[in-house]
């Protein structure tokens, strides 16, 4: 499948959602489709970053896609105060698409200790900046896993797949 066509789809996509919505079919918000959208987007951006061997386009489609993860879970349960959750999020965000970075294009050892960095720098924000304790963050995070589990396991399974692929072609 060419590029070309993956982004006549991906307005395909977001031409039908706005007119279902806006028809009242389609019961969800709009930040809601934005995010749809942003996943849509950031996995064409993965699979075009991972067969080119493209460490911007694999970081910045990491990035959207977290970010539209992160908007749908934030359409979908209620945060108190998100805002200060933002800072820590950048952190986390950014510290996963290095790490990427790190897996599947460059296996370069400062990647490693600055994604490390950026992902605990994150998560102590999160525990200590914020009105989160450590149980209240640990029970959001099961309260999501038991809803979304099937996109975590199919997720996970993805990143196994295509760890073996790239260790395969080495």
């Amino acid at each position: 499948m060419r590029f070309n066509s993956l982004n006549i789809y991906i307005a395909a996509f977001l031409v039908v959602t706005l007119v279902l919505k806006l028809l009242g079919i389609l019961q969800i918000g709009y930040l809601e489709i934005l995010s749809y959208l942003m996943i849509i987007c950031s996995m064409v951006m993965l699979i075009y970053s991972l067969q080119n061997k493209r460490p911007g386009i694999l970081f910045g489609g990491t990035f959207i896609f977290l970010s539209g993860v992160l908007l749908f879970l934030a359409s979908r349960f209620e945060f108190i105060s998100i805002s200060r959750l933002i800072t820590s999020a950048v952190l986390m965000i950014s510290g996963t698409g290095i790490l990427m970075i790190y897996f599947f294009i460059n296996r370069n050892k400062f990647h490693l200790a600055s994604s490390l960095l950026l992902l605990t720098g994150g998560l102590t924000l999160t525990l200590l900046g914020s009105a989160i304790s450590f149980n209240d963050f640990i029970k959001t995070l099961a309260e999501i896993g038991k809803k979304y589990w099937p996109v975590i396991i199919i997720s996970l399974v993805v990143v196994v797949l295509l760890l073996r692929e790239r260790s395969d072609k080495n």
